[in-house]
């Protein structure tokens, strides 16, 4: 498949500024009183650098978390997506409109993922791909449209609150910053149009960023966190001086304490939050966050592992 050029990544950016809601509101959950009583505790031990979730940690995401990928449901403000999506569409030669697509789209995605079931117990799918075979002739930078104005109205995206400042405060104070998501190519295309600077830009080392889609493996997969932390264990780093941070007890907290790593739940937003049930197995996270201001309340003075 033809790559992405610079020239087409900067539009992709601009579409994606003009395509996201901007009344978003974050909506603060109600944690019940054994969440409440971790928020603002303490971490082990101050870390060396944080691996940060994207979906529902980073940005706000009206559908309620990572890439919606099933095609059954819009999220609220992705609306004026719809429209060029429709207009991409009809230029593509895709006959049977928007919702034809998210539910052909969906088809497609079920099927990739059972067909690589049991031998990959988390997979995930290349959501390029699967469009490309949708639209047929039509070229790559049409499918890449597609896919994200596709996802602009399902899944519609903002920033969630002190996330663009959040990078700046952490690196200055001498931590190292990954991410380690659930995410299609245009993850990081959307990081830029939100927080206004790509991830490279706002700190996150490129060697630690591991994206779902670039090795069809998803979270809970360890295997997706080790990729992330995998260079700041090769420098010497212990996995006890890493810290996981996302909105997910099942997909984030729980794999990341089973690997050594200290853990924070974030609880920014009730649509993406995801708590386990009281009691679950290795779901308890080391601190809870209910916004971007309580990190530094964690971390205590002492040097990480």
């Amino acid at each position: 498949m033809k790559p992405m050029t610079q020239e087409e990544r900067r539009g992709l950016v601009k579409l994606l500024v003009k395509v996201s809601p901007s009344g978003l509101a974050a909506e603060p959950p109600l944690l019940r009183p054994d969440l409440a009583a971790l928020v603002g505790a303490p971490l082990p031990r101050r870390p060396r650098a944080v691996l940060f979730d994207v979906y529902g940690t980073l940005l706000m995401s009206a559908a309620g978390g990572e890439p919606n990928l099933a095609g059954d449901a819009d999220g609220q403000g992705g609306e004026p997506a719809l429209g060029l999506l429709e207009e991409e569409l009809s230029r593509a030669g895709f006959r049977g409109g928007a919702r034809r697509f998210a539910l052909d789209l969906a088809r497609a995605i079920a099927a990739d993922r059972e067909a690589r079931l049991p031998a990959t117990p988390h997979p995930e799918v290349d959501i390029q791909a699967l469009v490309s075979r949708l639209l047929g002739d039509a070229p790559p930078e049409a499918g890449r449209r597609a896919a994200l104005l596709l996802e602009a109205w399902l899944n519609p995206c903002a920033p969630m609150p002190g996330a663009r400042e959040l990078p700046a405060r952490l690196r200055a104070s001498g931590l190292r910053l990954g991410l380690v998501s659930n995410a299609q190519f245009y993850t990081p295309l959307l990081i830029e149009a939100l927080l206004d600077r790509s991830p490279e830009e706002l700190g996150f080392e490129a060697v630690l960023a591991a994206y779902s889609f670039e090795g069809g493996i998803a979270k809970p997969a360890e295997e997706l966190f080790m990729r992330a932390a995998g260079p700041l264990l090769a420098e010497g780093l212990s996995p006890g001086g890493i810290l996981v941070v996302g909105n997910s007890s099942a997909n984030d907290i729980a794999p990341a304490r089973r690997l050594g790593f200290m853990t924070a739940l974030f609880a920014g937003d009730a649509r993406s939050f995801r708590p386990t049930a009281p009691g679950s197995p290795g779901a308890r996270p080391d601190t809870v966050l209910r916004g971007m201001d309580d990190f530094e309340e964690a971390f205590p003075q002492s040097a990480g592992a």
